[in-house]
């Protein structure tokens, strides 16, 4: 799950592992993580030809 962006841009991120069939924790924590990390609010530069 990315997480955090480096001062150099780079993309930061984690990983979980669940029990065997407890696809939902995972979901859920993927789902806190990207609303306390602001990740979905992220945009790629846009960058304009000159």
């Amino acid at each position: 799950m990315p997480v955090h962006v480096t001062d150099a841009g780079l993309p930061l991120g984690i990983q979980a592992v669940g029990r065997p069939g407890d696809e939902q924790t995972l979901l859920s924590l993927a789902a806190q993580m990207e609303k306390i990390s602001g990740w979905l609010a992220r945009r790629a530069p846009l960058k304009v030809p000159a």
